[in-house]
C-alpha cells in the first residue's frame, strides 16, 4: 500500500517537472522569439544575392589631392606637388572623390578640391566619405550627407550609426545592430550582437546561439550555404583579399595538398607528407610546382624566397631562380622591385639588387635604410655643440646604382617613402620626402633633384 502510495506521489512530481519544463520552453521560446535571439519562420530566407554592383555610387567631385603638415596645421598639395590648399585645418582627412572631411576648432566640414565648402564647419563629427556618402552627427541627431552637398536627417531611432559601405550602413540601438540604406530606410531591424560591413552584397550578422547569419541589401536572410564560397579549403577570402582561417585540422585543397599558410595574396601549400611545398592562388590555380624544400617570403614584386635542392634562393612566379644564396642567409626583405635587404645569421646584412650586385656589404649594411628606390646613410655629426650648431645630422641620398644624388646636414630630419606616394599614382616620379627644421617639406627625385618644396605663403 505504501509502495503504491509513493509511486503515486512520484507520478505527480514527475508529472509537475515536465509540466514545468515545458511552460519554461514555451516561455523561453517567446522571449527568445521576442528578442530576435534565434531565427524565426517570420524571417524571409531565400538564396538570392543582392549584387552590389546594383548600388550605383555617386560620381567623384574630381581630382583628389594630398595632405601635408605644417607645425599644427594641415594643407593639400596636388600630384605636382604645388600647394593648392593652404594649412589651416586642425584635423584633415584624404580626398575620396574630390572631397575632403576637415575641421577648425571643435567642428567639422567638407570641402572639394578648390577648397570651397560643401558643408559648413557645424558637425560633431563626420565619417570618411565611402562611394560618394558619410554619416554625420549633429547634437543627438545623425544625417546621410553626399558629396553634392545633399543633407537627410535620418529619423529612425538610433544611437550611433556606422559608414556607407555598398549603400549600406551599419547602425546601433542600445546593444543590438542594423542596417539603414542611403535615405535612412531601415533595412534590417536592430536585433543582431554584430553586423560586419557589406561586401559583396552580404554583411553576417550575429545571434546568441545562432552562429553566422548572411543577409543580403534587402534585408533578406540567406542560406548559410551560401558561406560556403566565402570559407574555402581553410582559407576565408574576403574581397580578394585573403585572411588565414585556422580549423583544427586544415581542409584538403582539391584533396590533392594541404594549405600551409599564406603570403600576401598567394597560399604555400604541400604534399601530403608535407616534405615539399609550392604555392597556389585563391582559385586553386598552381603557381609554382610543389617540390621546394622550403617557401620562406614572398613580395608583392613578385619574388619568392625559396630553399630549392638544399640550396637557397630567390624565384620569380615563373619559378624561374633569380638570384643564389649563402646558407647562412636566415631573411630576405625585398624593399622595391630593384633593392633587395639580405640579413644572416650573424645579424650582419646586406643590400643587393635583383642581379644580384651588391650595393651595401655586410659590415655597413646597417648603416642604411632602403626607401622605394633610394638608400639612406644617416650619420650623427661629430663633435657637435647644441649651443653652437644648428646641424646635428648627416644624410647621404644613393640612387638604386649606389650613386650618391644628394647629400645634406640637418639638425633635425625625418623623411618617408614618396614610392608614388601613398594614393597618388599621378606623380609622374618616384620621390623621396625629406622634413627637416631648417627647411619645409621638400621633395628629391631619382636623379637627385629636388623636385619642388611644399611652398606657401604664410
Amino acid at each position: 500500500m505504501k509502495n503504491k502510495k509513493a509511486a503515486g506521489i512520484l507520478l505527480v512530481i514527475i508529472t509537475l517537472i515536465i509540466s514545468l519544463i515545458i511552460m519554461l520552453m514555451l516561455l523561453i521560446g517567446n522571449v527568445i522569439k521576442f528578442d530576435g535571439l534565434f531565427d524565426t519562420d517570420e524571417d524571409k530566407k531565400t538564396i538570392q544575392v543582392v549584387k552590389p554592383d546594383e548600388f550605383k555610387p555617386l560620381k567623384s567631385r574630381g581630382k583628389n589631392l594630398y595632405k601635408f603638415e605644417d607645425a599644427l596645421y594641415r594643407g593639400y598639395y596636388d600630384e605636382n606637388l604645388n600647394v593648392k590648399i593652404k594649412p589651416q585645418f586642425t584635423i584633415a582627412s584624404d580626398f575620396t572623390d574630390g572631397v575632403a572631411v576637415v575641421s577648425k576648432g571643435d567642428k567639422y566640414g567638407v570641402i572639394d578640391n578648390n577648397g570651397e565648402n560643401i558643408f559648413d564647419y557645424k558637425y560633431d563629427s563626420i565619417d570618411n566619405f565611402n562611394e560618394g556618402y558619410a554619416i554625420a552627427k549633429l547634437n543627438d541627431d545623425y544625417y546621410i550627407i553626399d558629396i553634392n552637398g545633399n543633407e537627410n536627417k535620418i529619423n529612425a531611432d538610433i544611437d550611433y550609426c556606422e559608414g556607407f559601405s555598398e549603400g549600406r550602413a551599419i547602425f546601433t540601438k542600445g546593444k543590438k545592430k542594423g542596417v539603414i540604406d542611403i535615405k535612412g530606410n531601415v533595412i534590417v531591424k536592430p536585433k543582431y550582437n554584430e553586423l560586419t560591413k557589406y561586401s559583396d552584397g552580404i554583411t553576417i550578422g550575429n545571434k546568441f546561439l545562432s552562429g553566422d547569419i548572411p543577409i543580403d541589401r534587402n534585408g533578406n536572410i540567406l542560406d548559410k550555404d551560401i558561406l560556403k564560397n566565402q570559407y574555402q579549403n581553410g582559407v576565408f577570402i574576403y574581397k580578394d583579399r585573403m585572411f588565414d582561417y585556422y580549423n583544427n585540422e586544415l581542409e584538403d585543397i582539391n584533396n590533392k595538398y594541404n594549405c600551409i599558410h599564406m603570403i600576401y595574396d598567394k597560399i604555400v601549400v604541400s604534399d601530403n607528407e608535407y616534405t615539399k611545398f609550392g604555392v597556389i592562388d585563391k582559385d586553386g590555380n598552381l603557381l609554382l610546382k610543389v617540390k621546394y624544400d622550403d617557401i620562406y617570403s614572398y613580395s608583392n614584386f613578385g619574388y619568392f624566397f625559396v630553399s630549392y635542392n638544399a640550396e637557397k634562393c630567390i624565384i620569380n612566379l615563373k619559378g624561374e631562380k633569380i638570384l643564389s644564396l649563402k646558407e647562412d642567409v636566415i631573411d630576405v626583405d625585398f624593399a622595391s622591385d630593384d633593392l633587395i635587404r639580405i640579413r644572416y645569421s650573424d645579424d650582419s646584412n646586406e643590400i643587393v639588387n635583383k642581379d644580384g650586385k651588391v650595393l651595401v656589404n655586410k659590415n655597413d649594411g646597417n648603416k642604411y635604410s632602403i626607401y622605394g628606390d633610394f638608400i639612406i646613410k644617416e650619420e650623427e655629426i661629430e663633435n657637435y655643440n647644441e649651443d653652437e650648431a644648428i646641424n646635428d645630422k648627416k644624410i647621404d641620398v644613393y640612387n638604386k646604382e649606389m650613386k650618391l644624388i644628394y647629400s645634406d646636414k640637418v639638425k633635425y630630419y625625418d623623411y618617408d617613402n614618396r614610392y608614388y606616394y601613398e594614393g597618388n599614382i599621378n606623380l609622374k616620379e618616384k620621390v623621396l620626402q625629406i622634413k627637416s627644421q631648417n627647411a619645409n617639406e621638400y621633395y628629391l627625385n631619382i636623379d637627385g633633384k629636388l623636385v619642388n618644396k611644399v611652398i606657401y605663403e604664410k
